[in-house]
Formats: structure tokens, C-alpha cells, sequence
């Protein structure tokens, strides 16, 4: 009985985490959904300016108004990227020079096949077995010890 209530705990609390991605994953793709936005209009009110620009055969006019929004909206690019590193990074994520998103401990692309370097956030897990306890090893001695009591055969749990 024990056994299955902490499954079930477990289980839980897999599903509490997944779903608390799924949330943080939801915002900050509305975000960058926003982003977009802001950046389709500004590439609108360019086009604008530079059409007006045009009837009036003076495409200088149009110059100052066409750097600022270049340079929003290189601003604008540079948070998208970001944010698209966030939702990569919660997901477990790593980005392909080819632009396709697969699992940090992907090694060759399924897109482009290109090998892939291991990522800073995914170390894979080594399962690492204790040495087995050893009364007479150096380190398992200690000067601490009192000479009427006999070392343990076994390590303490």
C-alpha cells in the first residue's frame, strides 16, 4: 500500500511539473506571438513611409523614419530569439544550425544529420555504485574510534 501511494506521489508530481511548463511555455510563446506582431506592424508603417516617400520622388524622407523601426525591429528579433531560448531550454531542448529543435541529448540532427555538441544544461545521468565497505581501507579508519568497539561489517544506510 505504502509502495503505490508513493507512485502516485510521484506520478503527481510529474504531472504538476509538466503542467507548470506547459504554463510557462503558453506565456512565453503569447509574448512572442506579441513580438511578432509589433514587428509585422512596423515592417507595415516601413513600407508606409517609403511609399510615401516615393510619390513625393524623395526616398530620403523616409530615411529617418525607416532606421528607427529597423532598429526596433532588430530589437525586436533579438527578444524573440531569447524568449525561443527560454521555451528551448524549459522543453530540454537544443537548436540545430538548421533550425531544428531536438532533445538535449540528441547527438546527430534528424533534419540535416549534422552531429551536435552536448549541451551546457544536459549532462547525461551516470549511475555511480558505492564501493563496497571495507574495514581495514585507510579512509574507512579514524583515529576517532574507540579501541573497544569493533568496526561494522556493513556501511550505514
Amino acid at each position: 500500500m505504502n509502495h503505490f501511494l508513493s507512485k502516485l506521489k510521484k506520478g503527481a508530481s510529474r504531472a504538476a511539473d509538466k503542467a507548470q511548463q506547459a504554463i510557462e511555455v503558453t506565456k512565453i510563446t503569447a509574448q512572442i506571438h506579441s513580438k511578432r506582431k509589433q514587428l509585422d506592424q512596423n515592417l507595415y508603417q516601413i513600407g508606409l513611409e517609403v511609399y510615401e516617400a516615393y510619390k513625393a520622388a524623395d526616398l530620403s524622407k523616409a530615411e529617418k523614419t525607416v532606421r528607427m523601426y529597423s532598429k526596433e525591429n532588430q530589437s525586436l528579433e533579438l527578444q524573440i530569439r531569447q524568449l525561443e531560448d527560454q521555451i528551448r531550454l524549459l522543453k530540454h531542448e537544443k537548436q540545430c544550425a538548421c533550425g531544428q529543435s531536438v532533445k538535449e541529448e540528441t547527438r546527430f540532427c534528424p533534419n540535416c544529420g549534422a552531429r551536435l555538441e552536448a549541451s551546457e544544461h544536459y549532462l547525461p545521468q551516470i549511475k555511480r555504485t558505492p564501493l563496497p565497505y571495507v574495514p581495514d581501507r585507510p579512509e574507512n579508519k579514524s583515529e576517532s574510534i574507540r579501541q573497544d568497539v569493533t568496526p561494522r561489517k556493513e556501511p550505514p544506510k
